[in-house]
């Protein structure tokens, strides 16, 4: 190890944790100067809690010349906010009793100079020293991305009395419920000039956002927006910048559809789209269902990617003994011939999607190249277990057949394991379509099968 430069050193020790990089310290001279290089700790995270987390946090903060990101609950003392440690990510836990530290906390690290991002998890309802923490967050000239997880149902963006001089935020993350419509209002506003990315989370927003929809459309560099459906929803086609959008969508969110659905008729930038659908007492089979006509509407729409995720509750879509209704595949597959642009598309399912399979060809899709379908964890029966399952249903065989330029992606393991295995597995894959997958593992049971088993693998 001598005879090894310092450089080859220091790309070996970055892979090292935080606790291992201080006890090199302990080793010889040369490691304990190379332990506390600031090249090894710009990557390094420390969640301080952990057991134990808070007590060794103030080490590391006292060692540690810097860090890539630092967890912690802001409590009474101010250990955290004194530490000369440089931060470049903070995630904070804090409430109405320690939001004042929680602000010298982000004052400090704002002075060392690498703080860039900050997620914040805010929790109770009384307001307490957050006007103060809100404010330093929304005002920092070097703030690049914020998330704020909750702000107080009775919180007042004019009690911040803050002025935004320089505005640096690109993306920004909080819930538009009605408690926190002015203070989003009021980011969208201050950081306009510079905002790139916006999420306004999942939850329904109270009917008089319609000032956040008209702040959205003015944003000159918008590029990601993932929100619930929201009201007058129109205004959004003017951004001629908004290129991927996430629509979460619900039952509570019924008055907001017509709007959500006149903004994708008149969309014309929109290369990537999400439809997340989110059950509630019921699924929302009625609500939203005419979004990817909508979509497809104009002919002019330059979707490449679009995905249709859905959420499955059995308990909650059956009432009074009917059985649970699924996500009809008729919208979809009329709109496929109006989606000419259309590159990728991913679908969460429930069961074989027959239908849409033999909906498939080069004349509906030519420009389809991939298809993904995520089987629901939650509703297994009646799908195949595996991707030599899925190989052997006649709907695949016959879209592999159709569509040979498109590559059929199921998220699933190759083959089922060792003690569950299917009619197909049974019979080995000798019998049929040769060795597909030939890295899996037969003799894997389930036993010892972790989720990293379930991947993407392509069915061909």
């Amino acid at each position: 190890m001598e005879r090894l430069p310092d450089d080859v050193l220091l790309l070996t020790m970055e892979y090292l944790g935080p606790e291992d990089l201080l006890t090199c310290r302990l080793v010889c001279k040369r490691l304990g100067r190379l332990a506390l290089h600031p090249g090894v700790w710009s990557l390094q995270s420390w969640n301080a809690n952990s057991v134990d987390g808070d007590r060794r946090a103030c080490r590391v903060l006292r060692l540690a010349p810097r860090l890539g990101k630092l967890v912690a609950r802001v409590g009474p003392h101010l250990s955290l906010a004194m530490a000369r440690c440089a931060v470049k990510e903070l995630e904070l836990v804090a409430n109405e009793s320690t939001s004042v530290q929680a602000t010298l906390l982000f004052r400090n690290q704002e002075k060392l100079g690498r703080l860039r991002r900050v997620e914040l998890y805010f929790y109770g309802e009384a307001l307490g020293g957050a006007p103060v923490l809100f404010a330093a967050l929304v005002s920092s000239p070097v703030l690049e991305k914020l998330e704020i997880r909750n702000v107080p149902f009775n919180f007042d963006a004019k009690a911040m009395h803050c002025t935004v001089r320089q505005p640096a935020l690109k993306h920004f993350k909080c819930s538009a419920k009605a408690g926190s419509v002015p203070f989003v209002n009021f980011v969208l506003t201050v950081h306009a000039t510079t905002l790139q990315v916006v999420d306004l989370g999942h939850e329904a927003c109270c009917p008089t956002a319609t000032s956040t929809v008209a702040l959205l459309a003015g944003l000159p560099h918008l590029r990601e927006l993932s929100c619930p459906l929201l009201p007058d929803m129109g205004a959004l086609a003017a951004s001629e910048t908004l290129g991927l959008l996430t629509l979460h969508v619900a039952a509570a969110m019924r008055p907001a559809a017509p709007a959500a659905a006149k903004y994708l008729r008149r969309a014309r930038h929109l290369q990537n789209v999400t439809l997340r659908y989110r059950s509630a007492t019921r699924f929302p089979v009625d609500v939203g269902v005419d979004l990817v006509e909508a979509l497809a509407w104009s002919c002019l729409n330059r979707v490449e990617t679009l995905c249709i995720e859905h959420e499955y509750d059995p308990d909650a879509n059956r009432a009074d003994g009917e059985d649970a209704r699924l996500p009809d595949p008729g919208p979809l597959i009329r709109s496929l011939p109006s989606l000419t642009a259309l590159r990728t598309l991913r679908l969460d399912v429930f069961e074989t999607p027959g239908a849409l399979l033999l909906a498939v060809t080069p004349d509906a899709a030519p420009a389809l190249r991939a298809l993904y379908l995520n089987p629901s964890p939650r509703r297994m029966a009646g799908l195949p277990p595996c991707a030599h399952a899925w190989r052997h249903e006649d709907a695949v065989r016959a879209f592999l057949s159709a569509n040979r330029s498109v590559g059929l992606h199921v998220a699933a393991t190759p083959y089922c394991f060792k003690d569950e295995r299917c009619p197909a597995c049974a019979l080995g894959w000798l019998a049929c379509h040769g060795d597909l997958w030939p890295s899996w593992d037969w003799e894997l049971t389930s036993a010892s099968s972790t989720l990293s088993h379930r991947r993407w693998v392509h069915v061909r």
